[in-house]
């Protein structure tokens, strides 16, 4: 759909004069949508993150005269979109065992009542019982205080080893669970236990929640609310990536998204130089002038990829044909991301039809056709000897007696008997031949 929307959009600019000639029109990026008048993105596991920019890395693919340019891409989060992503985590309970998640669930203090199957909230406020592990006589007000504590005086690599939650195991125990950053898939690991008794201060939960060894327990908490209160935490950079795929989140339209920008929280726009053959004499040279950026000995032909948003299409390009001045005849150093202020526009007469009309039909790459296997159907074809034709064991007739001027003469047909012998097998085989292509012609006309 994207390639034929950029054949439609080159075909009006041929039959508006031309107006947009220096434009092309690259397909969406893998992720990129466009839903209500807005934009979405669903990130993948190579891409990188800076704060609520994400940045991807060979997103755009920008055809050019003779190949295709590989760009990244860059696009800011909407404000809203932490609480898209947690919509699909309210709907997927089974995703709050990845390390982004459950640690944005424990920050809310959000967890999954399996037995009900419901999200509920837990709150330390006003519990009715104290938790302790044993190697610490200090008394907190929930288990995952006690887990905590744990954490930080057991695990000594916090950031590698991050806790993840505590998990109840019978009415007076629970057990510590901690996760791996870089194995962000793989099971919690078990690294110390705490135990439960009867809190002094026999303070009781809120109204309507309920007490048990995991503390104060609201009741079921309905999407909306659920909504409200994970998004108003900040959401984790890798939660995205463990959302399903494709879920795509909103992103801002402006300023961004941008092409071709560096890695980081602040991107803009960036144009790209491709070289298009070696450098050439430059005709403008004045060997006797002061040298400068302007005046060199040489000229190398390419085109600049110029980013050409618009508010309804993000990805327009402007390829324009330039001449960058070069002080060496080298050949090709490859792609530069330097905007080149000292490149002057190819002359008209210089540029090829690809050069002055990229966007036409003629410049397109072809896209990569898959076979479609044919449809496929088995008739059953059979050849029967059907009788009236003449006898199966016909023989050669008796000589034909005639009488010519009083003589005796007989006609014999041996000569014609023969011959009818010699081009029987090549009949019969016309006839079934002729049979086959009949047959054969019914079945594609499907009677």
């Amino acid at each position: 759909m994207a390639d034929l929307r950029s054949l439609v959009i080159a075909a009006l600019a041929v039959l508006a004069g031309g107006a947009h000639a220096g434009y092309a029109y690259p397909a969406d990026p893998a992720g990129f949508s466009r839903t209500g008048g807005g934009f979405g993105y669903a990130t993948s596991a190579n891409d990188s993150w800076y704060g609520r920019v994400v940045h991807q890395p060979n997103g755009l693919k920008v055809p050019v005269p003779g190949r295709v340019v590989t760009m990244p891409v860059s696009y800011r989060l909407a404000a809203n979109a932490p609480r898209i992503a947690a919509g699909v985590i309210f709907a997927n309970p089974a995703l709050r065992a990845a390390l982004g998640i459950a640690t944005w669930l424990g920050v809310g203090n959000y967890i999954w009542d399996e037995v009900d199957k419901v999200w509920r909230q837990v709150t330390e406020e006003g519990e009715q019982y104290e938790f302790y592990w044993t190697y610490n006589a200090n008394k907190y007000s929930s288990a995952d205080a006690a887990c905590r504590a744990a954490h930080s005086a057991l695990v000594t690599n916090l950031d590698a080893y991050p806790f993840l939650r505590a998990e109840i195991v019978s009415e007076n125990s629970a057990k510590c669970l901690h996760g791996y950053k870089n194995l962000p898939n793989s099971p919690p690991q078990n690294f110390a236990n705490v135990s439960r008794e009867k809190a002094s201060t026999g303070q009781t939960c809120p109204a309507g929640w309920n007490a048990t060894p995991a503390g104060c327990l609201s009741p079921a908490v309905q999407q909306p609310q659920f909504e409200d209160g994970l998004s108003s935490s900040p959401m984790p950079q890798t939660v995205p990536a463990e959302l399903p795929y494709p879920t795509p989140l909103p992103v801002e339209p402006t300023p961004g998204p941008w092409v071709n920008p560096e890695p980081g929280p602040s991107p803009s726009h960036r144009p790209r130089f491709i070289p298009m053959g070696d450098p050439l004499p430059n005709p403008d040279y004045d060997p006797n002038g002061e040298p400068s950026p302007q005046n060199q000995p040489y000229i190398r032909p390419g085109i600049r990829i110029n980013p050409s948003p618009t508010p309804d299409d993000p990805w327009r390009i402007d390829l324009q044909p330039i001449n960058r001045p070069s002080n060496n005849n080298e050949p090709s150093l490859g792609e530069e991301n330097e905007p080149g202020e000292n490149d002057k526009p190819k002359p008209d007469d210089q540029q090829s039809l690809c050069e002055k009309h990229p966007d036409i039909v003629a410049c397109q790459k072809l896209g990569t056709l898959s076979p479609t296997p044919l449809q496929q159907s088995t008739v059953p074809l059979a050849i029967n000897r059907e009788e009236g034709f003449g006898p199966a064991n016909g023989s050669c007739p008796a000589p034909k007696e005639f009488v010519i001027m009083g003589k005796q003469m007989a006609f014999r047909w041996d000569l014609l008997c023969d011959f009818a012998n010699g081009i029987r097998p090549i009949l019969i085989g016309f006839a079934y031949l002729s049979a086959v292509l009949a047959f054969m012609g019914l079945t594609r006309r499907g009677d």
